[in-house]
């Protein structure tokens, strides 16, 4: 391997940090600059918050695979590319936190941890999505692409991420909990349905397959990713500790709530990494 060669690799990888370090910040200064995640990293459930840490680097590896800020080659890679955006991600939390004076000397490691465990989540997806947002790849790239984007798993994988990405920045706020107190069963029921009108116009523009009846799509595609909104968003809500001590109609109402932002970011993710029409 020439110096030439490993020069050129060292800078193609600077360059991909640099792109992921603007997509963390670009995804997660929401909520950096929310402060019910500030006061979540501080006092959430620290077996709650192990467990979020724990689905949280599976995940990313396998973003790293269908969309990393590199070209990755092997499983191997893509395990360090998520580690790299952790650091990445973590680093720039820290930072902008400590410019805000949410971090400061004095203040406990315990705090500190859950503040940039909670919060770098969220900024690692962005730093993974950086290079499909920064970065226009190549017609081979989009070749090798379009066969991952057939799988059904892989579909329903990134509209977990884009759900995931909009409920986190929601789920904090109490506006969920005065809406969902707020509104009657019927009117919960109507949202719902709204919610899946809205993803299945979203995917029906843009997964169009001829082989697939209308009634086919909906109940594979439409229901199967709502369906999966719903669980994410419970979790969510469920690991911030916003359903605790509730009913289940109350719960339901929550859920359904936080189901509706979480359907429209699936539908988004779809509309970035998803297949497209003209593909």
């Amino acid at each position: 391997m020439s110096p030439l060669f490993d020069r050129k690799r060292n800078v193609d990888y600077a360059v991909g940090l640099l792109r992921a370090l603007l997509g963390a910040m670009i995804f997660a200064l929401p909520l950096l600059m929310t402060q019910e995640m500030w006061e979540l990293g501080a006092a959430m459930d620290r077996t709650r918050l192990a467990l979020l840490l724990a689905l949280t680097l599976p995940a990313l590896v396998a973003l790293s695979f269908y969309a990393g800020f590199e070209k990755t080659f092997s499983l191997v890679d893509n395990v360090l590319d998520a580690f790299a955006v952790v650091a990445v991600s973590a680093i720039s939390c820290l930072l902008v936190l400590m410019v805000f004076g949410e971090i400061a000397p004095g203040m406990s490691m315990s705090s500190i941890a859950g503040k940039l465990a909670l919060l770098c989540f969220a900024a690692s997806i962005g730093a993974l999505l950086a290079n499909k947002q920064f970065n226009d790849s190549g017609a081979e790239d989009r070749k090798e692409e379009r066969r991952h984007r057939r799988s059904f798993f892989w579909r329903l994988f990134i509209s977990g991420v884009g759900a995931i990405f909009l409920a986190l920045n929601i789920a904090p706020t109490e506006e969920i909990e005065i809406i969902a107190s707020a509104m009657p069963p019927f009117q919960a029921g109507l949202l719902a349905c709204i919610s899946v009108a809205a993803l299945h116009v979203i995917l029906t523009a843009i997964d169009q397959e001829e082989h697939e009846t209308v009634a086919g799509r909906f109940v594979r595609r439409t229901l199967s990713n709502y369906g999966l909104c719903l669980v994410l968003c419970w979790y969510i809500l469920w690991s911030f500790s916003r359903l605790d001590g509730m009913s289940l109609s109350g719960s339901v109402e929550r859920v359904i709530v936080l189901a509706f932002p979480a359907a429209l970011g699936a539908g988004a993710a779809r509309l970035i990494l998803g297949a497209r029409p003209d593909e």
